[in-house]
């Protein structure tokens, strides 16, 4: 999803009445718990990885018992309450919708989610902790537009997920439920060049790591460091204190006399 999120409305409608407006809009809102979240317009770049995927999966794809649909079709995890459009749905089998309008599954069997900066956080974190309540869910993926990256989380037999990252042009990307393997090259095919660091450094300020330690050393306050940004770390609320002092003393007594060491968020990694 690409954009800021808006602040939800302040009157709650029912999912009846969100889908009933939903369906004669000409823009896309995402429905969670009776609050209506609208989706901004996308960037170019965003759009030019979409169509550069869903191009690939389209010629790729031998399967044909599993179809990959655009982000016109709705998702819906009924143990949360959402509604929403990943950006590519692939579903294995046959669809299964929510109502006779068939514009709304429930048993998606791959979602890819294009990143911007400002969703990012959320469709790693927050969103995919919805997606994981989709028992059909085996794939997750994560394309960054604004540099070569991807992520795929794949649900093993013990319903954990694994992580693997693809962060260069020369990488395929695996999907691994339909058997496809895709080249980033030509999903980022006119999406990157030799000047997006440039741009990147002008356009948030890029710090040096030196710069940056130097800065951190001499603060009052601590802030996180990536790719020439630097993030402010608000204070812990008291529910995050607690938490982390009842781990402490669970985890310190067994480390006695062993050669392992536990340390606080006053050391950097």
């Amino acid at each position: 999803m690409e954009g800021k999120r808006y602040e939800p409305e302040k009157v709650r409608i029912s999912e009846a009445t969100y889908l009933e407006r939903e369906r004669s809009s000409a823009k896309k809102h995402e429905y969670l718990r009776g609050e209506v979240l609208a989706m901004p317009a996308d960037s170019s770049r965003h759009d030019n990885l979409f169509h550069n995927l869903y191009d690939l999966l389209a010629r790729t794809q031998q399967n044909k018992f599993c179809q990959a649909y655009t982000n016109t079709l709705r998702v819906y995890i009924p143990g949360k309450q959402l509604y929403t459009y990943p950006d590519i749905s692939i579903v294995c089998g046959n669809p299964e919708t929510t109502d006779e309008h068939q514009d709304t599954i429930i048993n998606p069997t791959v979602l890819i989610e294009i990143l911007c900066a400002p969703t990012q956080d959320y469709d790693r974190g927050t969103k995919f902790s919805y997606y994981r309540n989709i028992s059909s869910l085996q794939e997750y993926i994560l394309l960054d537009s604004r540099n070569v990256l991807a992520e795929t989380f794949y649900r093993l037999a013990d319903h954990s997920w694994q992580l693997k990252e693809f962060t260069t042009l020369s990488d395929q990307l695996p999907i691994q439920t339909t058997g496809v393997q895709l080249a980033l090259r030509a999903i980022y095919d006119s999406t990157v060049d030799d000047t997006i660091a440039e741009e990147a450094a002008v356009q948030y300020n890029y710090v040096s790591p030196a710069a940056y330690l130097e800065i951190e050393r001499s603060g009052e306050k601590k802030h996180e460091y990536y790719q020439g940004e630097l993030f402010a770390m608000a204070g812990a609320s008291l529910r995050h204190v607690t938490i982390t002092q009842n781990l402490n003393r669970l985890i310190l007594p067994f480390l006695h006399g062993k050669s392992c060491n536990m340390y606080g968020s006053d050391l950097r990694i």
